[in-house]
């Protein structure tokens, strides 16, 4: 996705206007492994309760997992 971290930063600024406390997954370094960010990524996940998909998350495996991981935590 082009411009994906623009894009994730607009969003996180529109959730934190509406009071919430959006925890971005963008923030992490460049340089690890895809299963890496995956685990990371599902552990803050898991601080959550809620979660917010941007559009055409379906077309994203790790958006997919975490969508489902996100279901099973409820």
């Amino acid at each position: 996705m082009e411009n994906r971290n623009s894009f994730f930063d607009k969003v996180e600024r529109k959730l934190r206007q509406l009071g919430d406390i959006p925890i971005n997954p963008t923030i992490l370094p460049l340089g690890l492994s895809d299963a890496g960010y995956m685990r990371i990524g599902l552990s803050m996940l898991e601080t959550c309760d809620a979660i917010y998909m941007l559009s055409n998350w379906e077309n994203s495996k790790g958006a997919t997992i975490e969508y489902n991981y996100a279901r099973y935590l409820n």
